[in-house]
């Protein structure tokens, strides 16, 4: 586990005098779905202008890039929603994400940052990255947002006869969660600015305040998108990529709205026609103590004092996880070319 990014760069130029190759394990996501842009490319003349430079910026890129990392590029606005069509997705294969597969199973070591599909491939060596921002990484990786006003665009999007059906009751469900919290009262009690109002809810408090009507809409709701999945017709990739963002966003809602969680939270943001939530666990250190088992904290720049401390805080035990400080870090573990890799 390497504490930060400059962390990992240390540890990279160790293994470098030691001719130990290393390889930054990326996930599917990040890899560009080539052949969707030359498709979009064929139309380019029924396009608006903004789209129009998108593509082209890709068509250039896609021409001269070795590695299919979406990540090489900079994206401003709208960008990056036109920019998720064109990722691969999990289904999906090409030529970039199989060579980079390819270069894992060569490599003696592979470095990954964390995320919610991070796990130990058994008889690998594996340095994760933002071990010091544990605890909010997995949380981000194992939450799940919706944003209601993007949810709509996309049912809208989708032109289902089912579609007016399934906002009428998403709108309920958004009116149950506002009126959850305790929020400020007056002539305008929607927040200006920006951010406007965010609050923590625990699903108990939410289920009390709507208990009248959320048990009926959440009912109402599953069965239209059951509708509205059987009559959506899936002619290109991009029906199917909205059709399963809009499934996998109404089943999180229902999932929150129906099991009773000790652990499961809302982050409820509410904004002037923009309400989002974000269904997250409240203790995640079972997550934690899972996936960094019997591993090695790499604590540059914290004394061993401070780093067993955090690692006590975050997993809950110092058991089978072996600490060492920034003095010991590179003479203990590296010094001898024959335990280079423990």
């Amino acid at each position: 586990m390497a504490a930060n990014k400059k962390t990992l760069e240390i540890l990279e130029k160790i293994f470098a005098k030691k001719h130990i190759s290393t390889t930054l394990r990326q996930e599917f996501y990040q890899f560009v779905a080539g052949d969707e842009i030359f498709s979009a490319a064929k139309n380019i003349q029924n396009i608006e202008r903004k789209y129009f430079i998108f593509l082209v910026k890709m068509l250039f890129w896609l021409v001269d890039t070795t590695t299919g990392r979406v990540n090489e590029l900079k994206y401003y606005g709208n960008e990056f929603e036109w920019l998720e069509n064109f990722r691969l997705q999990s289904s999906e294969c090409n030529y970039f994400l199989e060579s980079h597969e390819k270069n894992l199973e060569k490599s003696p070591v592979i470095l990954e940052v964390l995320t919610k599909n991070s796990q130990k491939i058994s008889n690998r060596k594996m340095i994760f990255r933002d071990i010091m921002l544990l605890e909010g990484v997995i949380r981000k990786n194992f939450a799940f947002e919706v944003n209601f006003e993007k949810l709509i665009e996309n049912i809208k999007n989708c032109k289902n006869p089912h579609q007016n059906e399934l906002i009428e009751v998403l709108r309920m469900i958004e009116g149950i969660y506002i009126s959850a919290p305790n929020r400020p009262t007056g002539e305008n009690p929607f927040p200006p600015g920006k951010y406007g109002e965010i609050y923590f809810l625990k699903q108990k408090s939410v289920w009390s305040e709507g208990f009248k009507w959320l048990s009926m809409a959440n009912k109402q709701l599953f069965e239209a998108e059951k509708k509205f999945q059987k009559n959506q017709k899936i002619e290109s990739r991009t029906d199917e990529i909205l059709a399963r963002k809009i499934h996998e966003s109404v089943i999180e809602i229902v999932r929150f709205n129906t099991f009773e969680s000790q652990n499961l939270g809302m982050i409820l943001t509410i904004q002037n026609n923009a309400t989002s939530v974000q269904f997250i666990e409240r203790e995640i250190s079972q997550k934690q103590q899972k996936l960094f088992k019997n591993t090695i904290g790499y604590g540059f720049l914290l004394s061993e004092e401070n780093i067993q401390n955090f690692v006590r805080e975050s997993f809950g035990t110092l058991e089978n996880i072996e600490i060492f400080d920034e003095k010991n870090a590179q003479i203990t573990i590296f010094e001898e070319e024959k335990k280079a890799l423990e």
